[in-house]
């Protein structure tokens, strides 16, 4: 696995043994120290290693002579340097590139896959490109870490905590139930899970890029928005999750094959991990539209205030919607 690695640094250490004869003893011992860690044992010390050598070469004052003298052998030592932190620091993102690959080409025999950078979030992941085989077709999946993995900013030290099962049974909800687009899982461990979405294409419009080309009358009488609205707002409190109906970038509508409208939910947050997701307020706090996910837009809040009876009405015929496309999707599951 590490192959490339020992390449970079067995270069380095060549040409360290060309450049350290003419040093002085005191440096001689310095390098000949931190060479000897250069290793791929622990790869977080080995990262303290290569910066502590990459200081000391730009710092050293009486290292101008040697640097004028072996210009060449000092490049390739920074530059092999400079390519072992790179690898290391991608070690992640790889690693689940090749696990998203072994997945995939399961579903997708012999497909031609590409990868792209992911277009936001804190979680590390990419895009998927999947052209399959014998087809004009092409798929595109959004991959990332699950909520409590690794995200995009942390080191190799950082440490990522077990997925959490109720995380993975929301995806699922939000698929069978239409609310959500089709998600994988793939994984190394209960760590290293990963979690993909199909993207939801040309038609989709999130809520900012909707309200901002449709008048709100218009938004105000799609039945279909409204009621996608009031059930996510139940389902968040249910589920406790957060970032959904605040974040104007995580739902909105799409249209299906039959050119329907179609409610989506594309992302959120999970809870942290809780032994109990039992809150007997639930219903009379989603009731009364409190501020428990400071939805502090007025527009959504003029949708979620409605009167109480006809929003158990809506809410009642929003379930029941529900539960008929799941089960609708669960019967195909079976066959």
């Amino acid at each position: 696995m590490f192959e490339e690695l020992e390449v970079y640094l067995s270069s380095a250490k060549d040409k360290f043994k060309i450049v350290l004869p003419d040093l002085e003893k005191k440096q001689q011992l310095m390098f000949s120290n931190l060479i000897e860690k250069l290793n791929t044992n622990n790869l977080n010390q080995l990262k303290k290693n290569i910066d502590a050598i990459m200081l000391e070469i730009s710092k050293n004052n009486e290292l101008g002579d040697l640097k004028s003298q072996k210009s060449m052998e000092l490049n390739h030592i920074m530059t092999n340097l400079y390519l072992s932190i790179n690898f290391i620091n991608n070690l992640p993102i790889e690693n689940m590139k090749k696990k998203a690959i072994e997945y995939f080409e399961k579903l997708y025999p012999d497909s031609h896959f590409t990868f792209m950078p992911k277009l936001g979030g804190v979680q590390l992941g990419f895009r998927i490109k999947i052209q399959v085989k014998n087809s004009e077709k092409s798929i595109l999946f959004h991959c990332k870490t699950h909520s409590h993995g690794r995200i995009s900013s942390q080191n190799v030290s950082s440490a990522a905590k077990d997925v959490d099962l109720k995380e993975l049974l929301v995806y699922k909800f939000l698929e069978l139930s239409c609310f959500g687009n089709q998600v994988h899982f793939f994984f190394d461990d209960k760590k290293k899970f990963y979690v993909a979405t199909l993207d939801s294409g040309d038609s989709f419009m999130n809520f900012e890029k909707y309200k901002s080309t449709t008048s709100k009358e218009e938004i105000l009488s799609n039945d279909v928005f409204i009621n996608g609205c009031i059930a996510s707002d139940l389902l968040t409190r249910i589920f406790g999750l957060s970032d959904v109906l605040n974040n104007d970038g995580n739902f909105g509508i799409s249209k299906n094959l039959q050119n329907q409208y179609c409610f989506r939910i594309l992302d959120f947050r999970n809870a942290s991990h809780q032994v109990s997701y039992i809150n007997p307020t639930i219903f009379d706090e989603w009731l009364t539209s409190n501020s428990r996910f400071s939805y502090s837009k007025d527009f959504v809040l003029e949708i979620l205030k409605k009167p109480k009876q006809e929003k158990i009405k809506m809410a009642s015929d929003a379930f029941n919607k529900l539960k008929i496309l799941i089960n609708g999707s669960l019967n195909l599951i079976k066959k």
